[in-house]
């Protein structure tokens, strides 16, 4: 079980059909791994930049680098936590409802240990605004 939340500044710069992307945050995560342990609290700073071209008003590509570093581990060697790098296809429907189809590649730190863990995601959300 895990509640987050966040504090985050977001900035963009357009020209064209291009739009440069900045994103810095701190997250604050209570995790609980097993349903009779405790909670643990876990803090992060995140930064995302990122770069996304317009093909038209319906369609644009996305591709961006987000890295996170704990700021709570008493590890000097776990300060990195993990990068995620991933390319997304977006497509707005109409007003109210957006698709994303995408890839992201992950590299994150072991826990136990100084060895980096890696994931290949294959992403699709879809979303409603009201």
């Amino acid at each position: 079980m895990e509640y987050r939340w966040a504090i985050l500044a977001a900035w963009r710069q357009a020209k064209e059909k291009w739009e440069w992307s900045n994103r810095l945050g701190v997250e604050q995560r209570l995790i609980r791994r097993e349903p009779n342990q405790p909670f643990n609290w876990s803090t992060r700073l995140r930064f995302r930049g990122g770069l996304k071209y317009n093909f038209s008003q319906k369609n644009s590509v996305f591709a961006f680098d987000e890295v996170f570093f704990s700021i709570d581990k008493k590890n000097i060697n776990h300060a990195f936590e993990h990068n995620r790098l991933g390319i997304v296809f977006l497509h707005q429907w109409n007003k109210t409802f957006k698709s994303e189809l995408g890839y992201i590649f992950i590299k994150r730190l072991n826990k136990n240990t100084t060895f980096f863990d890696v994931e290949h995601t294959f992403m699709l959300n879809t979303s409603v605004k009201f």
